[in-house]
């Protein structure tokens, strides 16, 4: 406990421009805070200097007494302890222990021979901060830090060497953003600190995607009456496709490598209603393609008129396909 109130003491600075009779402490939440009485007290009982402690929160104007000494015997404080040279201790350091503390020193013939002040911070530590690069349409991208836990964080982040931000204050959780243009790849640097700890945390050589272009719809027409429809994306990094006719979802988010998208074929009549999507991490994009029909297949002329009319059907099976119809020659009128 002793090494813990050292600790403490080291903490100890004066406000610059303040008179030196005012001291800021800062300490861990949780730690064993000593607040001294800078002065060595008479404690003979003909001539005993009385003292007294008083708090008030930041914004208060009036503070309530803590302790007050009476012929040479150390007060007893609820939670808090008076050691034997007058010297405040606060065992076990809480959030609400923040504040202003003031110590006035008397002789036994009532005058004031020192008085002091102390603004105490307690803090939680900051904890390592999270770097994050969320890349953005445009091609610039938007590089967060922040931290989890700690008390009145501020920060600092650096990108390629150069200081973006310089002690920035944040409310812990919430962090700091900016947005850079510059081409990556990056290397980033946060660090975060308050009164009594500070980490660092850095991220090297992250890229960021190329957005999807508007993605491409054909329908080819098959000989079978069948059809097949495709979608593709000319550009963009690890695109995922979704595809639907008629309202119903035929592909659902597979991945392709852009440029070659993906394939289905329908054999339900037209017309189809056609809907492509294609995205990646940092882009969406959709197109459309309504009421496509293909024409009728020669061989399916052919086949209704040898139905109907005796005519000779000829398919020539090499690729690609080729129908050939035949008709039957009609004899005119009046010829053998």
């Amino acid at each position: 406990m002793w090494l813990i109130g050292v600790f403490v003491l080291c903490l100890i600075s004066p406000v610059p421009g303040l008179s030196p009779a005012q001291r800021e402490i800062s300490a861990a939440l949780g730690s064993q805070v000593l607040i001294p009485m800078e002065i060595e007290l008479r404690r003979d009982s003909s001539r005993c200097d009385e003292f007294t402690w008083k708090y008030r929160y930041k914004n208060d104007f009036k503070a309530s007494l803590l302790a007050k000494s009476r012929n040479c015997r150390e007060p007893t404080v609820q939670r808090l302890r008076i050691s034997e040279n007058g010297s405040l201790e606060i065992p076990d350091a809480a959030r609400e222990d923040s504040g202003i503390y003031t110590v006035e020193v008397h002789d036994s013939g009532g005058k004031l021979i020192h008085s002091a002040n102390y603004t105490l911070y307690i803090q939680a530590p900051v904890s390592d901060p999270l770097l994050r690069v969320s890349c953005r349409p445009d091609g610039s991208a938007e590089i967060s830090c922040r931290v989890q836990n700690g008390s009145d964080p501020t920060y600092s982040l650096s990108v390629n060497g150069r200081l973006e931000l310089d002690s920035v204050s944040s409310v812990s959780g919430s962090g700091v953003n900016i947005t850079v243009s510059s081409a990556p790849p990056w290397n980033i640097s946060c660090s975060v600190r308050n009164r009594i700890s500070e980490r660092n945390s850095s991220l090297i050589s992250e890229s960021c995607p190329v957005p999807v272009s508007d993605p491409l719809l054909r329908v080819s027409c098959r000989a079978d009456g069948r059809a097949e429809i495709s979608c593709w994306a000319q550009n963009g990094s690890d695109p995922t496709y979704s595809l639907s006719v008629n309202g119903r979802l035929e592909v659902d988010s597979v991945s392709s490598v852009s440029g070659s998208g993906v394939n289905i074929t329908v054999s339900s009549a037209a017309p189809w209603d056609i809907s492509c999507s294609a995205r990646n991490r940092i882009s969406e994009r959709h197109s459309s393609l309504i009421s496509e029909s293909c024409p009728e297949t020669c061989a399916m002329t052919c086949l209704t008129k040898s139905v109907l009319g005796g005519c000779v059907t000829l398919f020539v099976t090499t690729v690609p396909l080729v129908v050939v119809c035949l008709h039957p020659m009609r004899k005119p009128k009046g010829n053998p």
